[in-house]
């Protein structure tokens, strides 16, 4: 370093170097002093500033990483919260329908008894919401399924035209007393049995033709199905839903597929809805790896679609008629119905001749009387422009008259059938059956002319004028259930349910029971109704011995349990059952699943069951419950009088049970049986013994919901809430306590209400 003359100090690199002389000897020195401070300077610097960047990066790492293990953490929190929600969702849902369900199975026992007219508008219109309440509620529960990619498709064989009868069954009613045909093509595509996923194919059609019955007013909608391709056993099929309503305009078209999206912001306050049923229409049919669709022009209606891949089984043969064909003559001026009520007729194996109007047909039978031709039946159309159903009908039955046996004539009307019943020359036919017309309610109705017609000859009235058939379509009537559940209050409602719709009921109160019966009588059922938990033998275990000991491998087995979980129906599949029913019991689903599984059972076969006595017995000693008739007066005095009744609804209760003596000897078969329950939970929760303690809360909760205990149906779901999920010992505890106290207090009032304090 060197001091400068204006007295800085400065940075001085000196060079040095040798001066040699000619001989190569040094001879002096070369001094270079150079002033390097600035270089120094900018050395220094640098130093200085890749040590901040040094710095700076390791901030930048700590950052991230910290910001790594934030992201970590909320995500696990997002994922904790999405379980949470999903789970939340998935509870909620089950303890609203518990209560709507309770409400549509109180509202079709109460269907079923004697009401006014008015009275039984009041009734249906609370059916109708009802379902439309469950359905949201329903569409809520998939779209969280949806969200937390817990919604799996199903790979099962089913037939088409049992899930278009299905989708006909719920649907129909909805239209009520509009100006609407509902028109669904049966037939035979040349697929009828596939495999897939037939529940899931069911809810998209279901939807979209509810959203079709929504927005249109009057018109006609229909269902159709088409095959677009079919290698091999790989088959990919089109369905459309077409409707006359409202339509969509094109700027939101593209949006409608989307959640919570409708056709205009004032359609939720119009038409009602969560605007989810389409998203979830999307989310199923792409995992299904189909595609979907719409086609709409606004005041002209709408075409949604989708089309979807299956696997095809080989064609099973058609049950047909005990005599052979039939020749059939069609008369209906909707085209669209003609043409689908022809297809349908034609999948059945028998001849069809259609016309436009009841002149035409009362013209077709006089041309073919003149060749000595018959039609052995005839499907007319009610309201048809000029001569209508009912005028045809006695028209035909005049020329007819020669005949030795009468064609049998069904009045088709898409309006209700006590119109038809009531009108002029309702005489003149022979049933009524409402549209659109299903293979298997055109088949029933036939059989059970048919056997109006050999009673009345037994009788001896040969003369007698055929009556319009008033008598319902009984869907299972002659069909065999047994009901496997170690509740007698659950055995007994199934069995109520059943039996209310012409099925013969056996019962078992565990899976060993039912194991021993049914070695007794391998052919005694065609179905069975398995609860899951149960002492002796679970359900499980049960069927394993029915598939694998009794080798009864075609005999449908339905679990049966309160818990709609998916551990526990991949459980009941992997056991060898069929299907899977979740209580409280619906009322229509119950039927439906019924009817679903015996499919294989014939017409003639049924027939002979409805005729022959029941050919064994009940399994156990069962309640035969009466009318389901419900004395106003006494219910309105006997819950007046009830009001002390802590935690239990006593005009709830004999609204489900009908009779008063028959309720009042269930409560004090429910305090009998659960009233030390209570402590009993407790003490396996203090032992540490949560699954034992879980099912005791599971079975206490659907006895106590069946019998309106109110409140130990309540806390002992919550319970069972508490106890499926990550709680505290402590908030069990608390929990169970609160429950056996509820229990207390209810067994003092049916000890109250039942005298038998």
């Amino acid at each position: 370093m060197r001091w400068h003359k204006d007295g800085r100090l400065l940075d001085i690199s000196v060079t040095v170097s040798p001066i040699l002389d000619g001989d190569k000897k040094i001879a002096g020195i070369s001094y270079i002093a150079r002033d390097i401070t600035n270089h120094k300077r900018l050395e220094k610097e640098l130093s200085q500033y890749r040590q901040h960047l040094e710095g700076l990066v390791e901030q930048q790492t700590r950052t991230l990483r910290d910001t790594n293990s934030n992201l970590e953490l909320a995500l696990s929190k997002s994922e904790s919260a999405t379980r949470a929600k999903s789970s939340f969702l998935s509870n909620m849902s089950h303890e609203i329908r518990t209560p709507m369900n309770a409400v549509l199975g109180l509202t079709y026992l109460l269907e079923k008894t004697v009401l006014q007219s008015d009275q039984r508008d009041l009734v249906r219109k609370i059916i109708v919401a009802g379902h439309s309440l469950l359905g949201i509620i329903n569409d809520i529960l998939d779209v969280s399924k949806i969200e937390a990619g817990r919604l799996e498709v199903e790979h099962v064989p089913f037939r088409l035209s049992a899930v278009l009868e299905n989708v006909v069954n719920v649907t129909a009613p909805a239209i009520g007393d509009k100006d609407v045909e509902l028109v669904v093509g049966f037939n035979d595509v040349g697929v009828e049995h596939l495999y897939g996923d037939a529940l899931r194919l069911e809810q998209i059609l279901t939807n979209l033709t509810s959203n079709a019955i929504k927005f249109t007013a009057r018109g006609e909608i229909s269902i159709h199905v088409s095959v677009v391709s079919e290698i091999g056993d790989k088959v990919m099929l089109r369905f459309a839903v077409t409707d006359s309503g409202i339509g969509i305009p094109p700027e939101r078209q593209q949006d409608i597929f989307q959640a919570f999206t409708q056709e205009d912001t004032s359609t939720t306050r119009r038409y009602g809805g969560t605007g989810l049923g389409l998203t979830i229409c999307r989310h199923l049919v792409q995992l299904m790896n189909g595609e979907i669709g719409v086609t709409s022009e606004p005041g002209k209606g709408s075409q949604f679609w989708f089309m979807l891949p299956f696997q095809a089984m080989p064609p099973a043969a058609v049950q047909l008629p005990a005599d052979g064909p039939l020749c059939v003559l069609v008369a209906d001026d909707n085209a669209t119905a003609r043409a689908m009520l022809s297809d349908t007729i034609k999948s059945m194996g028998w001849q069809v001749d259609v016309v436009e109007s009841g002149q035409d047909a009362v013209s077709k039978t006089m041309t073919r009387l003149r060749h000595n031709l018959y039609y052995d039946l005839y499907l007319l159309d009610w309201k048809m422009p000029g001569m209508d159903g009912l005028a045809a009908a006695r028209a035909i039955r005049e020329a007819s008259s020669p005949q030795a046996q009468p064609p049998i004539v069904i009045m088709v009307t898409a309006h209700a059938r006590d119109e038809v019943l009531n009108a002029p020359d309702a005489e003149m036919v022979d049933a009524v059956i409402s549209k659109p017309v299903t293979p298997s309610t055109l088949y029933n109705t036939i059989i059970h002319v048919r056997r109006h017609r050999s009673e009345t000859k037994d009788r001896g009235n040969n003369e007698a004028a055929p009556q319009a058939s008033t008598a319902r379509d009984d869907r299972i009537t002659g069909v065999r259930v047994l009901v496997v559940d170690d509740s007698e209050i659950n055995r007994e409602v199934a069995k109520r349910i059943l039996e209310a719709d012409g099925a013969e009921v056996f019962a078992a109160a565990d899976g060993q029971e039912a194991v021993d019966w049914l070695r007794e009588h391998p052919q005694g059922v065609d179905l069975v109704l398995m609860d899951i938990q149960m002492p002796v033998m679970d359900g499980y275990t049960a069927t394993h011995e029915i598939r694998d000991t009794l080798q009864l491998r075609e005999l449908p087995v339905i679990a049966l349990t309160a818990g709609a979980f998916k551990a526990q129906q991949e459980a009941a599949m992997a056991a060898g059952m069929n299907g899977f029913l979740s209580k409280p019991y619906n009322v229509e689903q119950i039927i439906s699943v019924v009817r679903q599984h015996i499919a294989h059972l014939s017409a003639d076969e049924l027939e002979r069951r409805r005729a022959a006595p029941a050919a064994y017995p009940s399994a156990t000693v069962s309640t035969v419950f009466p009318s389901a008739t419900v004395n106003v007066e006494t219910v309105g005095s006997a819950a007046a009088s009830a009001q002390d009744l802590s935690g239990i609804d006593v005009a709830v209760g004999l609204e489900a049970w009908g009779s008063e003596d028959i309720y009042r000897k269930f409560l004090g078969k429910f305090a009998e049986q659960y009233g030390k329950t209570g402590s009993d939970i407790l003490a396996h929760i203090q032992a540490d013994e949560l699954p034992q303690a879980k099912t005791l809360a599971h079975k206490l909760r659907g006895s106590a919901g069946t019998l309106a205990v109110i409140d130990v149906h309540r806390l002992a779901g919550e319970l069972e809430g508490l106890l499926s999920g990550a709680a505290s010992a402590s908030d069990c505890t608390v929990k169970a306590a609160e429950l056996d106290a509820a229990l207390t207090i209810a067994r003092r009032a049916i000890d109250s209400y039942t005298g038998t304090a």
